[in-house]
């Protein structure tokens, strides 16, 4: 029998991690255009009540509240990483603590799939670490830049000899200045905040 010890913590771990994500990808609002339910609309409410509580009682000032909120929902930070491997390794910890002394190894299956289950999950854990230190293909000059210019310029979105305001550096075709790298990124598709990198050129395939 599963203890309730182990239910009460996956329930408490499933409803942090549901907020922390819905706090992460849903805009909120506090519009009311309509009736009908609009999870935005929550969201809103929860942040007003997070400010009045979080931001006045525990931190001080609603000021407060709102650049520790900045740093963690807007900013580039590591946070995100640390949920990632965090929410990773609880749910495999789970699986090794409950799950495989459970498995019917010897009678029905053989001991090697337990093996196969650790060695998938540290190929997927060094996939993910080896995208958060890999370079995205970032250059700061003109020499850098030389090595990502050969996609062609179609004179619309990209043309030849435009300067990026930001580093005063030439503008190769399908780069893009990141704001939260500070730098320009070849072959620039996004920012990932679970990677805490911009997605370009060189780690594209992670």
């Amino acid at each position: 029998m599963v203890s309730s010890n182990l239910i009460v913590l996956s329930l408490m771990y499933g409803i942090v991690t549901i907020w922390i994500l819905i706090r992460l990808f849903v805009e909120p609002s506090i519009t009311k255009e309509s009736e009908a339910f609009d999870i935005r609309r929550v969201c809103g409410r929860l942040e007003m009540i997070e400010r009045k509580i979080v931001g006045k009682l525990f931190l001080g000032s609603e000021e407060r509240y709102e650049r520790i909120k900045n740093y963690v929902f807007v900013e580039a930070n590591p946070l995100i990483q640390i949920f990632y491997l965090l929410l990773m390794s609880g749910g495999y910890g789970l699986v090794l603590y409950d799950i495989y002394p459970r498995l019917p190894c010897g009678k029905y299956l053989s001991e090697d799939h337990k093996y196969w289950g650790i060695l998938s999950f540290a190929l997927c854990l060094g996939s993910f670490v080896k995208a958060c230190v890999s370079n995205p293909g970032a250059f700061h000059n003109e020499k850098e830049a030389l090595k990502f210019d050969f996609y062609p310029y179609d004179n619309i979105m990209y043309v030849r000899g435009r300067i990026c305001p930001s580093h005063n550096l030439r503008k190769i075709a399908r780069s893009k200045f990141c704001q939260y790298s500070s730098c320009n990124i070849a072959r620039f598709d996004h920012f990932c905040p679970w990677l805490n990198k911009a997605i370009g050129q060189l780690n594209y395939r992670w």
